[in-house]
């Protein structure tokens, strides 16, 4: 599988309007109708093995928000990565 992960996060896409796209993407906690998700988003964030990589703390962004590390004094370096897919059998 994959080794250095820092975070894994799946955001379902709702379509409140009935346009058949993505409105809002939110928490499965916080979808109240499954009939309204149209997509889903996945972010992965890995880090690398090696700790003081970078000179200071780093952060990275999901989502348009900016998310500080597990553990920022180890002074990794992290990647985001993310794919968003629809959902077919609609």
């Amino acid at each position: 599988m994959l080794s250095n992960v820092e975070r894994f996060l799946v955001l379902y896409g709702v379509d409140a309007n009935s346009d058949e796209a993505a409105d809002v993407y939110l928490h499965a906690d916080n979808v109240t109708n499954w009939a309204q998700v149209v997509s889903i988003r996945m972010y992965v964030v890995l880090r690398s093995s090696e700790t003081h990589i970078v000179q200071a703390p780093s952060s990275y962004r999901i989502d348009g928000r900016t998310e500080t590390p597990d553990n920022p004094a180890d002074k990794r370096l992290y990647r985001v990565f993310s794919t968003t897919v629809s959902s077919r059998n609609r």
